[in-house]
């Protein structure tokens, strides 16, 4: 489940930036983070978003509703625009959902982990819903591919993971497209050969290299 502290009662559409518990690893106790935890997380959403997409130069408002800078931005979207760039409009944009951002120091065992959260109607899409985002900042993945029976590694860059989960997985899930089964009709439990198209599209626009779709994610380099 979701580890949150913060959530808004009145929950608005689009991107969320909120706040989950730090959690003591020898006890399983939890408690609130701090300001100053708080202030670092916003400003590393902030970060990988704006890496995403950097002409929006997006900001969150004090309830962690984020949005671009220049409030025409998306409006104003060229077809030519960069696909993180897209994405993240379309999420913004959406009408009826919601997605929250919540850091964690719990080990997710994966780059990141998107579910669906308590809000709304979660077996139809169209009716109003949203989903949560979890992500451990400070975790390192790695690409691991094998060609010609050789094996190399190559480290995952963070902001490409979180375009993985909103570009991959969340813009599917809000538009009734995400393959069914799992958690609810409309979520699926990985998914992740669906959303590699996704985050090849990122990887191709910062000349990154593009990643298979029988590449392994693993935690340790070769």
């Amino acid at each position: 489940m979701p580890l949150r502290a913060y959530s808004a009662k009145n929950r608005t559409v689009g991107i969320l930036i909120g706040y989950g518990f730090y959690v003591y690893p020898e006890t399983g106790k939890r408690r609130e983070f701090t300001d100053a935890e708080k202030r670092d997380q916003r400003e590393k959403w902030l970060e990988l978003l704006n890496k995403l997409c950097p002409d929006a130069k997006f900001d969150a408002d004090k309830d962690g509703k984020v949005a671009p800078t220049n409030k025409k931005f998306c409006a104003e979207l060229a077809e030519s625009a960069r696909a993180g760039c897209k994405c993240l409009c379309k999420l913004l944009d959406d009408s009826k959902h919601d997605v929250e951002l919540i850091a964690t120091n719990t080990d997710l065992h994966e780059p990141a982990h998107t579910t669906p959260n308590d809000d709304g109607d979660m077996t139809d899409p169209t009716k109003g819903a949203g989903a949560t985002l979890n992500m451990r900042f400070g975790d390192t993945y790695y690409l691991k591919k094998t060609k010609n029976g050789k094996t190399t590694t190559e480290e995952i860059e963070p902001y490409v993971v979180l375009g993985h989960e909103l570009c991959g997985h969340v813009t599917r899930m809000f538009e009734g497209k995400h393959p069914a089964g799992g958690v609810t009709s409309w979520v699926v439990g990985s998914c992740d050969d669906c959303a590699v198209d996704a985050e090849n599209d990122i990887r191709t626009e910062n000349n990154l290299t593009k990643r298979e779709k029988d590449d392994t994610v693993v935690d340790k380099p070769n």
